[in-house]
């Protein structure tokens, strides 16, 4: 039954994807536009929203994937493509009255996804968007939508609120459809549909945008998007969870039925989880120096505790150490608390389990004579500085098995060779799987799962763990012929970098980019559907337009924040 009724609503919004797909005629901002978070309550549990439809569909035009898109030597391919997109208007203006060129030009204004706790102890969605002055467009779409609703036996009536009248349709299907209503207003140009009647009546009576009680004004809310803004300009897009009051509102509507699930709830402080606030990032248009920047917030009531004192990453300098090579795919680097996270894990152990209880199991596991008489914390955990590298290469494919990924991990230690002493008693227990050999005085155990060889070694004061043999030598010995840190793209990218982060990234999209698209390029059927493949040029056409990209965290006094940016594409 739910699926009658998700069909003719589905009617109404079918297409609107294809809006950021192509390309719009931008307008000028208008200062006086009242955002959908100024218009939205505070009870709302997840956001997602677009501000400026045109906007992004021009941010779009001037990036690497728009530029990409205009490529002149691209264009026999895509008209491919295009003709494909036209059988399709076809078929869409066909079944429900409008082309996907007037769905292009319905969207004028924002485009907002949301959920709301409304009313209380009931999760309801919406939808909202401005469509100016397509009207015409909008409705054919609600036309086609209530014949639709009213065929499946909805029953249709209106109902004022303020002065904005609101259509109502009750569902048929009694208690299996979990959704009982659907209902909709359409007020100067805005269209708004939700699940409950009391969703639409909260963002009716706040429709000058005005009130005190707004999601803007939330402070959680408030908090992230600014720390999340890129310059004075609205976002192109921007986000929100409210993790804990999700559960919160879930568990209330299921409560009833099921009083267990309250237990959930006294759970959350025990855990630490309570702490959890929100998430929430914002992406903005790229300038001179970016294509794009995309920022995420985590928001954490402070001092982090339980499970989320597990995840603590101290600020440090940071850079790629001398083995990581210039042609690695992606390098990551982090710097973690390890003492804060093993504090957290034991109190939560010790909550449940009693006082001293995980130090008793550890102690339990060192001296248990069957076994290799190491400590899991002292001999392993306390030995961990920290220091995280993480290393990855394009995938390699050997015939007909599944990729293998290119892979190097390395862990800094305070003793390097108290952990190559810890490694050895590991590696004559009864049963180890692993073969040694020898690379450069270093002693490295080869362990052989399925398809994939992993190798272990410790060099110097690090800790290595790698399934691509050659990158894992390379780390063994200390030192790449032309390291990642000198090379042209890192110093592009890392210049953008703070002096102190947490953890940072570089990424290359070229070459796992390449790879897929050779292998599309080179299946043995050249035509999908009408689409000839054999028309797409040689990658060395196309390879400007993806250029590096770099990533970093950073702490927070209420949480910590994440950057990602792409450089612009070469000219």
């Amino acid at each position: 039954m739910l699926t009658k009724w998700l069909r003719p609503c589905g009617l109404l919004l079918a297409g609107l994807a294809a809006v950021f797909l192509t390309v719009a005629e931008s307008r000028a901002a208008n200062d006086d536009v009242i955002l959908s978070e100024q218009m939205l309550p505070p009870e709302t549990l997840f956001f997602l929203s677009v501000p400026d439809v045109p906007g992004l569909t021009e941010s779009w035009d001037e990036s690497a994937y728009g530029k990409l898109l205009a490529e002149p030597k691209l264009q026999p391919f895509l008209s491919d493509v295009k003709a494909k997109l036209a059988e399709g208007s076809e078929k869409l203006k066909a079944e429900i009255g409008v082309s996907l060129e007037d769905l292009k030009e319905l969207l004028q204004g924002d485009f907002t996804i949301a959920v709301l706790e409304k009313p209380a102890r009931k999760i309801s969605g919406v939808v909202m968007f401005d469509v100016g002055e397509e009207t015409e467009t909008l409705d054919k779409l609600i036309e086609k939508m209530d014949e639709a609703l009213q065929q499946q036996g909805a029953d249709h009536s209106t109902q004022d609120i303020g002065d904005i009248e609101v259509h109502v349709y009750k569902l048929a299907g009694g208690d299996d459809n979990p959704i009982k209503t659907v209902a909709y207003f359409n007020e100067e140009g805005y269209f708004a549909i939700g699940t409950e009647v009391a969703a639409l009546k909260s963002i009716i009576d706040r429709w000058d945008g005005d009130s005190d009680e707004t999601l803007a004004k939330q402070a959680t809310f408030a908090y992230i998007q600014k720390q999340c803004r890129s310059g004075e300009e609205e976002p192109v897009l921007k986000w929100y969870l409210n993790p804990i009051g999700a559960v919160q509102a879930g568990i209330g509507m299921v409560q009833g039925q099921n009083p267990q699930a309250g237990l959930v709830l006294g759970m959350l402080p025990i855990l630490g989880l309570d702490h959890l606030k929100g998430f929430g990032g914002a992406v903005g248009a790229g300038d001179d120096n970016f294509d794009l920047v995309s920022k995420n917030f985590i928001y954490v009531d402070q001092p982090a505790t339980g499970v989320l004192g597990v995840f603590n990453f101290p600020a440090v300098e940071q850079a790629p150490p001398a083995w990581v090579s210039e042609t690695v795919a992606s390098y990551s680097g982090f710097n973690w608390s390890v003492d804060e996270a093993y504090s957290a894990v034991e109190t939560i152990v010790d909550q449940f389990q009693g006082p001293g209880a995980l130090s008793r199991v550890l102690d339990g596991l060192a001296d248990d004579d069957s076994g290799p008489q190491i400590h899991p914390k002292k001999d392993v955990i306390d030995q961990l500085t920290g220091v995280i590298h993480l290393v990855t290469d394009a995938q390699k494919v050997d015939g007909d098995t599944p990729p293998i990924p290119s892979m190097v991990v390395a862990a800094g230690l305070k003793d390097g060779p108290a952990y190559a002493k810890t490694l050895a008693k590991l590696a004559k227990m009864d049963g180890f799987p692993g073969m040694v050999r020898d690379v450069n005085g270093t002693t490295v155990y080869d362990i052989s799962t399925n398809d994939t060889k992993m190798s272990l070694g410790v060099s110097g004061n690090m800790l290595l763990i790698g399934t691509d043999e050659a990158k894992f030598n390379e780390a063994v010995r200390g030192k790449a012929s032309k390291p990642l840190s000198g090379s042209a793209d890192y110093k592009a990218i890392a210049k953008h970098f703070p002096k102190k982060t947490s953890m940072i990234g570089f990424q290359r999209s070229e070459g796992q980019a390449k790879m897929l698209y050779e292998t599309l390029r080179n299946r043995d059927n050249d035509e999908i559907e009408g689409i000839d493949l054999k028309k797409l040029p040689e990658w060395s056409v196309i390879a400007k337009y993806f250029q590096p990209s770099g990533s970093y965290a950073v702490p927070d006094k209420k949480g910590a924040l994440f950057v990602g940016f792409a450089l612009p594409p070469a000219e």
